[in-house]
């Protein structure tokens, strides 16, 4: 004989597990709380990395939300360093443009304009250093530069801009996509080989378009062509005057702004 389990056996079970799963709760939450009192302490020296709750502060369009208390990478050359408020490179320092925008750049001119900057972007810097090199900053001249399409900015002797008109019709400086592991000074001189003929040498970096685009300046390694460009690709390599450039028809219009 098996004697029948009592009715109020159930509901005291299922009253303590109800109470199981509030107290669960609880510590949970409470365990969230902690860790953001934690982050919001989170111990800042020069150079270190702020925690993921000070980013949360400064940045309202976090692409992505990373764990509480989570160090955040610092910043290489001319990234926004406004969450890190570092820099991976030594000799750089974040400097502070606005409310919103922060560069790791080796100097900054307090209350001017940076000629460097797109049109768009291109109001005075309150230069505010928010923190330097991080603590495993790689030497500048052992930093390598992150994959960027590129492109040249060529100007002869003349004041004759180098200029390529696509197999589709549009025109262009010469530039495109860079290759696995090429630096963007690489890619700008390689494209402009393939597309023009030309030898050329990046000297310093003209401008990085919002979409990313880096523009260098650079200069003829010869007057005369020494190859020939893919007529699949690039039906005219032309040189008009940057005084008397076409207004219209540019791949990128925006771009126009920059040629001179």
């Amino acid at each position: 004989f098996i004697k029948p389990e009592h009715p109020d056996n159930g509901r005291k079970a299922v009253v303590h597990a109800r109470h199981a799963h509030i107290v669960a709760g609880a510590a949970a939450g409470m365990l969230v709380v902690l860790l953001l009192l934690a982050g919001t302490r989170y111990d800042r020296l020069r150079g270190v990395a702020g925690s993921a709750t000070e980013v949360m502060r400064n940045s309202s369009q976090l692409d992505t939300l990373v764990a509480v208390g989570t160090p955040m990478a610092c910043a290489g050359p001319g990234v926004n360093c406004m969450p890190s408020k570092c820099c991976n490179q030594q000799g750089l320092q974040c400097y502070q443009k606005d409310a919103s925008f922060a560069s790791c750049r080796e100097t900054c001119d307090p209350g001017k304009p940076d000629p460097k900057d797109p049109p768009q972007y291109r109001k005075p810097w309150a230069c505010t250093v928010l923190g330097g090199p991080g603590p495993n900053a790689a030497p500048a001249a052992a930093l390598p530069s992150a994959p960027a399409n590129s492109g040249c900015y060529v100007v002869d002797e003349g004041g004759r801009l180098l200029v390529v008109r696509h197999s589709y019709g549009t025109l262009d400086i010469p530039g495109g996509l860079s290759d696995p592991g090429e630096s963007p000074e690489t890619t700008a001189v390689r494209e402009t080989w393939e597309e023009t003929g030309y030898r050329v040498r990046a000297v310093e970096l003209k401008t990085v378009m919002p979409n990313g685009f880096h523009i260098f300046t650079c200069l003829l390694n010869e007057k005369v062509p020494s190859g020939r460009p893919d007529p699949a690709e690039v039906s005219a390599v032309l040189w008009p005057l940057l005084g008397a450039l076409p207004k219209q028809g540019w791949r990128f219009q925006e771009e126009l702004a920059m040629f001179r």
